[in-house]
């Protein structure tokens, strides 16, 4: 399942503080800097990375997200 970039993006900061990767931490930090830059938006192969990062952070966890 593939989320929206801005959905993506919301959950790095979690990401972050979950992860004892420090490849993975840095990537996060990365994403939620540059999400600030005008007009940037993240190369295809970002936004696969973080979605995969999303769905392992969601796979530890008892919560469910909730998709409109």
């Amino acid at each position: 399942m593939t989320r929206p970039v801005d959905l993506l993006l919301h959950y790095m900061p979690a990401v972050a503080r979950e992860t004892s990767d420090p490849w993975v931490l840095k990537f996060a930090e990365d994403m939620m800097a540059k999400a600030h830059w005008k007009n940037w938006n993240p190369s295809p192969k970002q936004v696969a990375m973080m979605n995969k990062l999303v769905s392992e952070l969601f796979s530890h966890t008892d919560m469910e997200v909730i998709e409109e």
